[in-house]
C-alpha cells in the first residue's frame, strides 16, 4: 500500500489556466484520472506509492448567466 494522498482541484483556476493556454478543448478532461496521472509521477520521483484515496475539487459560482449554465452542466457531469 502507498501512502495516502488526498488532492484539491481548484476548478476556477483549473479553467483560466486552461484558457489562457490555449487548451481549452482538455476542459472536459477527467481529473480523476489527471491526478492519477500527476500522483503516479511524483511517487515515482519520490520513489514512493501515492495511493490517491480522495480528489475534491473547489470553485466558485460564476456571475454571468450564460456561463454559469455551462459551469452547471459541467459540476453535474463531474458528479
Amino acid at each position: 500500500m502507498g501512502v495516502r494522498t488526498a488532492a484539491f482541484v481548484d476548478g476556477l483556476n483549473l479553467c483560466h489556466g486552461l484558457r489562457y493556454e490555449g487548451f481549452l478543448t482538455f476542459r472536459w478532461l477527467d481529473i480523476e484520472g489527471m491526478v492519477d496521472s500527476l500522483a503516479a509521477d511524483a511517487g515515482g520521483s519520490l520513489g514512493k506509492s501515492l495511493d490517491v484515496t480522495r480528489v475534491v475539487y473547489c470553485t466558485s459560482l460564476v456571475a454571468n448567466k450564460q456561463a454559469a449554465r455551462r459551469q452547471d452542466i459541467y459540476l453535474q457531469a463531474l458528479e
